[in-house]
């Protein structure tokens, strides 16, 4: 059975046929562990909910954070407690990112309601309101976060003394964090690395020219507002393309796994905007993250198709009624000669002449 042929309703997936899916105990936990157990691509775990947006975290990051933790018991309890330290930072830094695009969406008219934390990243499902100044605060409403937070580190690590580490050399961050040194060290450390890493995501999302990221969506949003959705969307899709190739080359060059994935999931994320342009869709749901679709339980595809629907359907009876008027019309002169058409009768007949011409 494929996954159009199920719906949701009062927690329970049916079928078509009225036959609910996953039941019994097991499948109510698996229900409630992951949500929508029919898709592995979007399975995540609920954290919590605050402001009415739900936090998850998706079972790959859970792993991912697993196996980074197993691989510093090696380096000792230090080891472990220092990992830990620079996942709990990486981890806030980009759950207060998404809020930042979810409250802006929210405060530009627009809703939001659910974070999906990625292994590489967080995925904020927003709506903003219709045009390019709602999607463009919405887009800037992350990066602001990470601007806001950079004053705070720094006054941070003033208190602690450790003036010289504020500005370091971006390339080789591991030099300035030895620098750090003296009473409370954890401390200290914990204070530089979420300093850098704030810069590093900062710079991160909006230097990546190339869309999903942060940078792309601006060129685009920016785009939008001069030539129109359509042909800025297919500008910054051209852009992500090749900054995804690009990026992916540098990956394998450094033999760096994530980056390859950043790369693969930004392409992927690029042909489904290609295929949304191709209907001439602007989608009602924008999801703020390296991969579009992660999170199942989004409606954005369906809502989209319905308006398409809708659209053709107005289309065509505009369509019928159109002709129908111009038949009578024909047949008006048939019966009376052209001298018997009212203004009205002779600028439909010339408007459909000149759309037959051009057609």
């Amino acid at each position: 059975m494929s996954w159009e042929d199920r719906y949701r309703e009062g927690g329970n997936w049916h079928d078509n046929n009225g036959q609910t899916g996953w039941g019994g105990r097991f499948g109510r936990f698996f229900r409630w562990l992951f949500e929508n157990p029919e898709n592995p691509l979007g399975w995540s775990i609920f954290v919590f909910r605050f402001k009415g947006i739900a936090v998850r975290v998706h079972l790959i990051t859970v792993l991912f954070m697993g196996v980074l933790l197993v691989r510093s018991i090696s380096q000792g309890t230090a080891g472990v407690a220092y990992m830990a330290t620079a996942v709990g930072a990486l981890f806030l830094l980009i759950l207060l990112h998404e809020f930042g695009h979810c409250f802006a969406c929210r405060w530009s008219g627009g809703s939001a309601d659910r974070v999906v934390m990625l292994p590489w990243g967080g995925l904020a499902l927003t709506r903003p309101a219709d045009g390019w100044k709602a999607h463009l605060i919405t887009t800037v409403g992350g990066p602001a976060v990470n601007v806001l937070i950079f004053p705070v580190t720094t006054v941070i690590l003033v208190l602690l003394g450790e003036h010289d580490v504020i500005a370091f050399n971006l390339l080789s961050p591991a030099v300035a964090a030895g620098k750090v040194d003296g009473s409370l060290i954890f401390l200290r450390q914990a204070a530089f690395w979420l300093h850098a890493m704030n810069l590093y995501l900062l710079l991160f999302n909006l230097a990546l020219v190339m869309y999903p990221f942060d940078g792309g969506r601006i060129v685009q949003e920016l785009l939008w507002s001069k030539i129109g959705y359509k042909r800025s969307m297919e500008i910054a899709v051209l852009i992500g393309f090749g900054g995804a190739i690009v990026l992916g080359a540098i990956g394998f060059a450094n033999d760096s796994v994530n980056l390859v994935i950043i790369a693969v999931f930004g392409a992927v994320a690029c042909w489904q905007e290609r295929q949304r342009i191709r209907i001439g869709a602007i989608p009602e749901a924008d999801e703020y993250g390296l991969w579009k679709g992660m999170d199942a339980d989004s409606s954005s595809a369906t809502t989209v198709s319905a308006r398409q629907v809708r659209k053709q359907e107005k289309a065509q009876e505009a369509e019928r009624v159109q002709q129908e008027e111009v038949d009578r019309i024909l047949a008006k002169i048939a019966a009376e000669g052209m001298a018997s058409l009212t203004r009205r009768e002779k600028r439909i007949l010339e408007g459909e002449t000149k759309k037959r011409r051009g057609s």
